[in-house]
């Protein structure tokens, strides 16, 4: 069959030579491109705070919901800014997330619909969500403070990761997002700066699943929830699956795309479907091979194995993808 072609892109220039504005809630600019699509089947991922939006009203010392002491920002994101906070009442250190000063409906909507997701899921590998609040109008959603980097972070400062530690943090996020998917919600966005190590003293690798911003409950009685308006859709250029891209309903398997994505890079340091231009990007995603897995810091025997693990992984038609995240670990595990 002779491949569609590629829809124009007005695509607004960003550093590191990509379509992208550093607006990650939790790490690095990775994926986090301003686009806009001459097609209602095309992503646009990120943004600030809108048109005519005033600047964030936070400061330091600053005290959200009676409670929780901004201390320091974290990260700004397409919705929300992140602070480093203290909950007064038991002296614990926080995260606080806040809605950008916005008059946008849809990004208040998708804060909360962020908030109550989290709120639903408690699992050792996922971000705990403490409290969904309201402050003077301007909502907030509270979470435990991680210390450790992001995993794009942990890349790009000291290069691919060897098979052993890869193995273990794969195995991780494929019990955490059976969890989220055994509570009906795909998380749509899974990438390296969306994966963060929490520095447990017994588990140097403790991976805990970030960012629910555009995650989604997959349920028969939400049949057509839009995460945007104007026929766009959420996600990051490069880990986006092929049914995401075409505007298709997304499913759990979407996320076993995106995860095997996360690995090639941190065994790598590239991305997938590495291109010059976000328009090229796509069009590898929907129409070229599965890359090869060369150079990899791991036993050649079985790098193989792994290759073949994330090509199922990586299958152009969700239905050619493991049935579950369960099964994706269970081949991980019999690798070697």
């Amino acid at each position: 069959m002779t491949p569609s072609p590629t829809p124009t892109w007005a695509v607004t220039p960003g550093p590191r030579g990509s379509a992208s504005r550093t607006v990650t809630d939790h790490g690095g600019p990775r994926g986090w491109a301003t686009v806009t699509c001459s097609t209602p089947t095309l992503c646009e991922s990120g943004g600030s705070t809108g048109p005519g939006a005033r600047p964030p009203r936070a400061r330091p010392s600053l005290v959200i919901g009676k409670r929780y002491r901004l201390t320091s920002p974290l990260g700004v994101g397409g919705v929300g800014e992140v602070w480093a906070a203290e909950d007064v009442d038991s002296g614990r250190s926080v995260a606080v997330k806040l809605m950008l000063p916005t008059n946008s409906l849809e990004r208040r909507a998708r804060f909360m619909r962020e908030g109550r997701l989290s709120l639903a899921l408690e699992h050792p590998h996922i971000v705990q969500a403490i409290e969904l609040g309201d402050d003077h109008g301007a909502p907030f959603m509270v979470m435990e403070l991680l210390s450790g980097p992001s995993l794009e972070d942990l890349v790009e400062q000291g290069g691919p990761l060897p098979w052993a530690r890869v193995e273990a943090l794969l195995v991780q996020m494929c019990e955490a997002l059976a969890h989220a998917h055994a509570h009906g919600v795909v998380h749509h966005d899974i990438k390296p700066s969306n994966i963060v190590l929490a520095n447990h003293a017994d588990q140097p690798d403790h991976g805990k699943l970030v960012d629910f911003g555009i995650a989604r409950r997959n349920l028969d009685d939400e049949p057509n929830v839009e995460l945007t308006s104007q026929g766009q859709l959420l996600g990051s250029p490069g880990y986006m699956s092929p049914e995401q891209i075409r505007g298709q309903r997304s499913n759990p398997c979407s996320d076993q795309y995106g995860l095997a994505c996360t690995a090639f890079y941190l065994l790598t340091g590239r991305d997938p479907f590495e291109a010059h231009t976000v328009q090229a990007q796509v069009y590898a995603t929907l129409y070229g091979k599965r890359p090869p897995l060369t150079d990899i810091d791991a036993d050649p025997a079985v790098v193989p194995q792994i290759q073949a693990m994330l090509h199922h992984a990586m299958a152009k038609d969700p239905a050619d993808r493991f049935e579950s995240m369960s099964v994706m670990a269970e081949a991980i595990a019999t690798i070697g």
